[in-house]
């Protein structure tokens, strides 16, 4: 099923609101996401400098609608079968230990993982830094996803059979090695997208930073950096979601942001990719593109199959912390699980009335 684009972006508004919501009062949200959807306007236009703010009274583009969008475009190339990478992990507490994440991350790219799956026949491959591999193997797993081998997730589709299988690859964390292991890495999946939730990125002064500027130990990330520059290089499309301007893909936003926050400059991503996507909390941000990429596909159905409270508490069990408190608590950066469960429930609700039509009898 094709969805009409003007269906989508009414919906996508709707979901925008959803992900833009500022419920922690972290009072950085609205610059980030305005910054973002002013980008990915811009980015998608073919000639950028001719875009238009909307006239009086016309509601502005969504910027998950735009983004699904350019996604659907591409899946919709492709065919089933067609791969994708999602890349997640943010170090945490990483002045003590080397094996511990957050729950923000693993958990959105553990949905959009499965709606890409289902909705779409896509094959998720999914990098991470390699202490980190047993943490997001458990959260897809508990999305309803297959982990198996790198060559058992290729083999899995367009079938029949197929099966509904991923693989959680590690990626180096070594710089030098970085772009042959990249290179080796999109030959072998052929990727069409790749998708980057809650990753870190390397800011101005080359170095890995949290959001309050403190360093990462570069041994501890994954250079998905240097992953999605060649990705880009080879027409891959590429998408990064962020809540705090030190993610990837928030590069692109880094010219505003140094504007608007002081003090960020020490910290700000560098790394540009095809879209961003700005969120209250990156896993948010997911949640959203997911929800509109079933809607792209005429498939709402899908999200009624995702448990999300279910995910973040498998997350939260297989060791992943919450980002805030820094405590094994089933929460995602300071928003709790019922929170999180009613913002899906509204997502959701979104998706399937919007694709429906308001009828009133």
């Amino acid at each position: 099923m094709s969805v009409e684009k003007t269906l989508l972006q009414t919906i996508g508004r709707t979901l925008d609101h959803l992900i833009a919501a500022d419920l922690t009062a972290r009072g950085v949200v609205d610059a980030l996401f305005e910054a973002a959807r002013s980008d990915a306007l811009a980015r998608s236009q073919s000639d950028p400098r001719a875009r238009q703010e909307p006239a009086a009274g016309q509601a502005p583009p969504s910027l998950l609608a735009t983004v699904a969008g350019a996604l659907a475009g591409r899946l919709g190339q492709a065919g089933p079968g067609t791969r994708a990478i999602l890349a997640t992990g943010y170090p945490s507490r990483s002045w003590m230990f080397d094996d511990l994440t957050e729950t923000d991350g693993p958990v959105g790219v553990a949905v959009l993982a499965r709606v890409l799956e289902e909705a779409w026949g896509v094959v998720p491959v999914v990098v991470t830094g390699r202490q980190l591999v047993p943490v997001v193997a458990a959260t897809l797993r508990s999305a309803g996803l297959i982990v198996g081998t790198l060559e058992q997730a290729l083999r899995s589709k367009p079938g029949p059979p197929a099966a509904a299988a991923t693989a959680v690859v590690p990626f180096t964390s070594n710089q030098e090695s970085a772009v042959s292991e990249a290179q080796a890495l999109l030959e072998q999946v052929v990727p069409a997208l790749a998708l980057s939730v809650e990753t870190p990125d390397r800011a101005a002064d080359g170095n890995y930073h949290n959001v309050s500027g403190r360093e990462v130990p570069p041994r501890l990330v994954a250079a998905a950096h240097v992953l999605f520059t060649e990705a880009r290089k080879r027409g891959v499309l590429t998408v990064g979601i962020g809540d705090g301007g030190n993610e990837l893909g928030m590069g692109n936003l880094a010219p505003d942001l140094s504007r608007w926050m002081e003090g960020a400059g020490a910290f700000l991503a560098r790394t540009e990719v095809d879209l961003a996507i700005a969120a209250a909390v990156s896993n948010t941000g997911a949640f959203g593109l997911a929800a509109s990429l079933a809607a792209a596909a005429g498939r709402p159905d899908v999200l009624d199959r995702i448990d999300v409270g279910r995910v973040i508490e498998r997350c939260s069990d297989a060791g992943a912390v919450e980002g805030v408190s820094s405590r094994v608590d089933p929460m995602s950066d300071g928003v709790p699980l019922a929170l999180n469960r009613a913002l899906w429930d509204l997502m959701r609700f979104a998706v399937a009335k919007g694709l429906k039509g308001w009828q009133k009898l």
